[in-house]
């Protein structure tokens, strides 16, 4: 799910979703033995026809913002009922209203037009946060951090067009409004000069350029896809910084047995200019190091990979084992298998819809630190991520 309510501990929404699941979810009948397939035939059909809005509430909980309430949705859709050939899209959004006056408002999407001759993808959200900063590098220590609050808009939309067989090739604009930031005076974001500390505004224009064989949008069992993604933030355009950001994604799926996957990935971040310090490289989030806090280690660079391995258990849950590694630094010729961050941990799913593999997951992650002089690792976090949709 593309909305950034990533760290949240969602106790009660896998139970309140069980609950409620007759109202959105085809129930189970029985029929004569020699009609089943027949009928599962005909099931599968109109199921794919069928637009689904799936709505339940969420009960949160997590260290950073106490209790929060709220709800989630997804709109999951096909532009043309008729084109067996076009993925599944969706439409995912999200409200919660925390016991410490934060609010975090996301409405994302993931659109396949008929024939995929076009995709479109966003990313909207408002949020109003309270967040942890431990400075800008590789090294810093877990215990040394700030609180810092902020209020942000972000809008990135992308839509890209099929130019050969699965390569697509598109534009992105994104806008990204950074105001009401409180901070401790004479901490780390002075001793950093971090650069955006004061808020301002980030427009950017630029290329994406993707091949995807990927045989499914949410779970994947062969195909993979590659996506370079390069931004121009410029006060051409209206922004108040000059940077570029280059990132590249790439994901390869293999189908281990009928049912069992194995998934890797591998992500980088590279920037050039005077960056404001969101759009940093970053170690830690719901879908990349899992276990850390999000943006745990920020700098100008940052590479990481994962791999994830994926097995159904009984009726519609699942399970998933995962483990990454990875680090950030200052400039590209920095970087080194010294002082690599590593994540391990083993997650539940869920299928909200079955035929489409739209999972809920809940995830627990255990994030280490490497000595290199002891060959040791260190505990550094923990974190527990409830989501709509695999990680990658």
């Amino acid at each position: 799910m593309l909305i950034r309510i990533n760290n949240y501990v969602v106790g009660l929404c896998l139970v309140l979703f069980l609950l409620s699941m007759p109202r959105f979810v085809q129930g189970f009948h029985l029929v004569p033995t020699d009609s089943l397939k027949e009928k599962r035939v005909l099931d599968s059909v109109k199921k794919q026809q069928r637009n689904r809005l799936l709505v339940f509430p969420l009960a949160a909980y997590s260290a950073e913002t106490a209790f929060g309430f709220g709800f989630a949705t997804a709109y999951v859709f096909k532009t043309k009922k008729s084109d067996s050939t076009i993925r599944t899209s969706t439409i995912p959004t999200g409200l919660i209203y925390t016991t410490r006056n934060q609010i975090i408002l996301g409405v994302g999407g993931n659109i396949f037009f008929p024939k995929e001759k076009y995709v479109l993808r966003f990313e909207n959200t408002a949020s109003k946060f309270p967040d942890r900063f431990w400075g800008i590098g590789n090294r810093t220590l877990q215990e040394n951090y700030e609180i810092y609050s902020y209020s942000q808009f972000l809008i990135n939309p992308q839509l890209l067009r099929k130019v050969y067989k699965k390569l697509f090739v598109g534009a992105v604009f994104e806008f990204q409004k950074l105001f009401d930031i409180e901070y401790t005076k004479g901490g780390f974001f002075e001793q950093y000069n971090v650069i955006g500390r004061n808020g301002g505004t980030n427009l950017g224009l630029g290329l994406v350029v993707s091949y995807d064989t990927r045989n499914n949008s949410y779970a994947p069992n062969k195909g993979g896809v590659v996506q370079l993604t390069a931004i121009d933030f410029n006060q051409v355009f209206g922004s108040d910084f000059n940077y570029t950001v280059y990132r590249f994604d790439t994901r390869k799926y293999f189908k281990i047995t009928d049912r069992d996957v194995l998934a890797f990935q591998a992500v980088g971040t590279f920037t050039n200019g005077e960056v404001q310090f969101r759009n940093l490289g970053i170690l830690g989030s719901s879908t990349m190091m899992r276990g850390y806090y999000a943006g745990r280690y920020k700098d100008n660079n940052m590479i990481a990979v994962q791999a994830e391995y994926r097995q159904p258990l009984f009726w519609r849950f699942g399970a998933a084992y995962f483990a990454s590694m990875g680090r950030v630094a200052n400039k590209v010729e920095d970087f080194s298998f010294h002082d690599l961050k590593y994540a391990v941990g083993a997650g539940l799913r869920f299928a909200l819809i079955k035929d489409e593999k739209l999972n809920l997951r809940l995830d627990y992650g255990l994030g280490f630190n490497s000595d290199n002089k002891t060959n040791t690792f260190q505990l550094n976090s923990t974190n527990i991520y409830v989501l709509i949709s695999e990680a990658f």
